[in-house]
């Protein structure tokens, strides 16, 4: 079946499939742990080199001494403000960071001008990784994959008090897969839209990086500090706006 474009030409996810023809089909795909949706428009970087992990512990909210798995972090302003919402995975001694469509500029950016004499090495990679969203927390041996952070799923312990429960479950997954295996890795279950995959996110109330957010948002307007902060590490730019308000 040939998908359906999104309409709205301004929309940055305007080039994904809106859905494949039966939408609300394609939600309950994805809430029965279903599916695989296209965001192949996500920009993707790679960190390597190693003082990879230390570096982006320094200037990020995460953790990343502590084996890095799968991550949420965020980049903030020296005010404290979301400058970037960042999911991360990690493979063969490198970082591999999904990035919201139309930011990977930016970010590639920032993190040049933060690399001073460390041993790292920032790549822009979008035009050769895509990302393919899926429902559920899954593995692979042969691509990098981010799990979204259990303070998205309802019923956690995971401690925050702007957010003590979620309506609905997010816990989702993203692949990292060259572009000319996409076709083959969407195939591998039922397509899913990218309007039922938001209406999934919204649905268990999970913020959207200029969705969401504005210039001005801090992580605890929008529940972010359980999900994407590491309250018990040391500085980083924008810690004194969590430090404050937590």
């Amino acid at each position: 079946m040939t998908a359906i474009p999104h309409m709205d030409d301004i929309s940055i996810d305007a080039a994904l499939p809106w859905h494949y023809g039966e939408p609300f089909k394609e939600q309950r795909e994805l809430v029965a742990g279903r599916g695989r949706v296209d965001l192949s428009n996500r920009g993707v970087v790679t960190v390597s080199g190693p003082d990879r992990k230390s570096w982006l512990h320094s200037i990020t909210t995460q953790d990343f001494e502590s084996p890095v798995a799968h991550l949420t972090s965020l980049i903030l302003s020296p005010h404290g403000h979301i400058e970037h919402d960042i999911h991360v995975a990690e493979l063969n001694e490198t970082i591999w960071i999904s990035c919201e469509p139309g930011t990977v500029n930016d970010l590639v950016q920032y993190l040049e001008s933060m690399k001073f004499m460390l041993r790292v090495e920032v790549t822009d990679v979008s035009d050769q990784i895509a990302i393919v969203g899926a429902p559920g927390w899954i593995e692979s041996d042969k691509y990098p994959v981010w799990h979204s952070s259990e303070a998205f799923v309802n019923g956690t312990k995971v401690s925050d008090k702007y957010v003590a429960t979620r309506p609905a479950d997010w816990k989702v997954s993203e692949l990292f897969v060259p572009r000319d295996e996409l076709a083959q890795v969407m195939s591998q279950d039922s397509l899913v839209g990218t309007w039922a995959w938001e209406a999934h996110r919204i649905r268990a109330g999970v913020p959207r990086l200029n969705f969401e957010t504005d210039h001005k948002t801090i992580p605890h307007e929008v529940g972010l500090i359980g999900s994407s902060v590491h309250l018990n590490k040391g500085c980083y730019r924008g810690q004194e706006t969590v430090a404050c308000n937590w």
